[in-house]
């Protein structure tokens, strides 16, 4: 037994929004990280000749951070069951969809209900719109780490002899 398509679509979907979240996540703590490693340069580097410039970390950095938050963006999750799990949690499907998926991975014995708990899967899978749900929103540490990243460019750029 496979899971239907409407099941299979909205699955893949919010495999997506939750990749890309994370993604939004990862992309934050990877910025606020250089911004913090940069201005903890600028900050020795006012006591200590140092051979790396703070920009060049920051700028690092950043690319660092760009790179695995678009690779973790691309990459949905592959293991549907888990995503299952969180779409009912969310969206209040009262696991319906774990069940369905639970049923087409075998990991539960097929019974005369298989065939109306899928049906009840598909139903219910193509009637809910997952949008409100899974937005993918900025992470709430984004404007600490963008106020970083300022501090970090400032602290670089008016300290002498750093860059």
């Amino acid at each position: 037994m496979t899971l239907p398509p409407e099941v299979l679509a909205l699955l893949r979907r919010v495999a997506r929004a939750l990749a890309w979240t994370q993604a939004l996540v990862w992309g934050t703590r990877g910025v606020g990280a250089a911004a913090g490693a940069s201005l903890l340069l600028v900050a020795v580097g006012t006591i200590l000749p140092l051979p790396i410039s703070p920009l060049l970390v920051l700028g690092a950095g950043l690319t660092a951070a760009g790179a695995a938050a678009l690779l973790r963006g691309l990459v949905p999750a592959r293991c549907l069951l888990a995503v299952a799990h969180v779409a009912d949690a969310r969206l209040g499907l009262a696991e319906r969809l774990s069940t369905a998926g639970d049923l087409a991975a075998g990991r539960i014995q097929k019974t005369a209900l298989a065939q109306a708990v899928m049906a009840d899967a598909t139903r219910r899978a193509s009637a809910v719109v997952p949008g409100a749900a899974f937005r993918i929103r900025p992470p709430v540490s984004a404007r600490w780490t963008a106020l970083t990243v300022v501090a970090a460019l400032l602290a670089s750029l008016s300290v002498g002899g750093l860059t």
